[in-house]
């Protein structure tokens, strides 16, 4: 199914420097579309669509300096009622009236580049420096050898507990399990994005990673039942003829055929939809570049 974008401009916003201060708010059935964002100026709006109409449900001024990350929250039950976000070496929590509700401050120098939220548990990554807290208190650390470009969470090699991966600038995606790294494998670039599909019998599953020489890698990541040894295989890497880094990328059925396909924004301001195919680099294509 060929797939036809327009660009549509919907909101002059002050200026955003930094990656991952722009988060779509789940919707119910029939309800009204919401996108948080988090600007330079370190104001926090929630934005609410519909039917073309565009209004501020709340607009708050959570910092003095800029947003450097954004990410939704919510009960054990996956139900988003809040969303975080972060400044220098703080957090912090804002209902969706836009109520303050929560604040941790971290004891590290570094910066916090990228937060992701599950239940109690918050994960962050700074320069070098990634951690976890939980109900505050800080549950594990982690110095990593370079710069870490990017930070994604899911139940990599077992369904009962929440690994984090991180993408790294020494061209190596990591998989953390607490303070500890169990797995780790190079790539043919630094990676500046990645994403997380997990396997149903919860024994590992796919990690999609964008790099800086614009090239879209794939691997295969998982336990044996066996034995439970990990393993790895990098499976295929899409290039890219102008080699523009990537900045974003989401799994999402635009098509609503039940299998996402996968959205790329590039430095370079291109936006680009691929099928998703189960039979590895042929399985996948370029359906539309905008």
């Amino acid at each position: 199914m060929a797939l036809e974008l327009h660009r549509v401009g919907l909101l002059q916003l002050d200026p955003i420097s930094h990656h991952g201060t722009v988060r779509v708010w789940p919707s119910s059935k029939g309800g009204k579309q919401r996108i948080v964002v988090g600007d330079d100026s370190g104001t926090v709006s929630l934005y609410e669509f519909k039917r073309g109409q565009v209004q501020t449900a709340f607009s708050i001024q959570a910092f003095s300096g800029p947003i450097t990350s954004l990410a939704l929250g919510g009960d054990s039950g996956g139900k988003v009622d809040k969303v975080l976000c972060a400044s220098g070496q703080q957090i912090v929590g804002l209902s969706r009236k836009g109520k303050e509700v929560y604040k941790l401050t971290s004891s590290l120098t570094e910066e916090i580049r990228s937060i992701h939220v599950m239940d109690t548990r918050i994960w962050t990554s700074c320069e070098c420096i990634f951690n976890m807290y939980d109900n505050n208190e800080d549950r594990a650390f982690y110095l990593c050898p370079d710069n870490i470009n990017a930070l994604d969470v899911s139940n990599c090699l077992q369904s009962t507990s929440s690994d984090a991966v991180l993408a790294c600038q020494d061209n190596y995606l990591r998989i953390l399990r607490d303070s500890t790294v169990i797995l780790e494998f190079p790539t043919d670039s630094p990676a500046t994005s990645l994403t997380f599909v997990a396997r149903q019998d919860g024994l590992g599953g796919h990690v999609i990673y964008g790099m800086e020489n614009g090239s879209i890698g794939f691997a295969h990541v998982g336990q044996e039942a066996s034995d439970k040894r990990v393993r790895v295989v990098r499976d295929w890497t899409h290039a890219d003829s102008t080699r523009t880094s990537i900045s974003s990328m989401e799994l999402f059925d635009l098509t609503t055929s039940g299998v996402p396909e996968l959205i790329v924004g590039r430095e370079d301001g291109r936006v680009q939809v691929f099928n998703v195919g189960t039979s590895g680099a042929e399985g996948w294509t370029q359906s539309t570049d905008s």
